[in-house]
């Protein structure tokens, strides 16, 4: 049994353009575990508005860094952590530049390898889904160059990272749409078995 940990933001969680919740049906994660099998176990920890970083000025609960080792320490044991953060480290309220996003998702990288040392089981290994495209809109304000600038650190960085690119959206902008939860799976399933898990 593979038993991969999804920890990401809205995108992850299965949010719709009306602030509610797709069925599960929809959500990606879910069309992963059924396209993969019984061999797999997905553990989807998705939180809308969750940011790589942390924050005193922020709700606590959004804070990445905070909840991440009791939430891998949950789910253990790990073959995969999947990093999905970043998006919403690109709002202006945060004023973070793309270094200092990209340093904040290095740092669960850092968090899986003291993990792997702390724990005695099998180590796990970590990827990234870099930010999506989105719009900057009334609703979502955030900057579509910082966006562009953290995909290409993740792409240079070395790890194993998934781009989404163009997804399909929404209406906000931001939020897959159900045809984008779709695609996502997909992208998902053969970033998996390149990587032989």
């Amino acid at each position: 049994m593979k038993n991969i940990l999804i920890y990401g933001d809205s995108n992850v969680w299965g949010q719709d353009d009306s602030l509610k919740r797709y069925s599960a049906q929809v959500r990606w994660v879910n069309q992963l575990q059924k396209q993969l099998g019984d061999g797999y176990e997905m553990q989807p920890a998705g939180l809308p508005g969750r940011i790589a970083g942390s924050y005193d000025h922020v709700d606590q609960s959004k804070n990445g860094k905070d909840s991440f080792e009791v939430i891998c320490r949950q789910a253990l044991p790990l073959d995969l952590v999947i990093i999905a953060l970043g998006t919403n480290d690109c709002k202006d309220r945060y004023n973070s530049t793309p270094s200092q996003i990209y340093d904040d998702l290095l740092w669960y990288r850092d968090a899986v390898a003291q993990l792997n040392e702390d724990v005695s089981v099998a180590p796990a290994r970590i990827m990234y889904i870099a930010p999506p495209n989105f719009r900057r809109s009334q609703t979502f304000v955030a900057s579509e160059e910082k966006q562009q600038a953290l995909v290409a650190l993740l792409e240079g960085s070395g790890e194993q990272v998934i781009i989404p690119g163009e997804i399909s959206l929404s209406s906000d902008g931001v939020h897959f749409s159900p045809e984008g939860h779709a695609e996502m799976s997909k992208l998902m399933k053969t970033k998996l078995t390149e990587m032989g898990i």
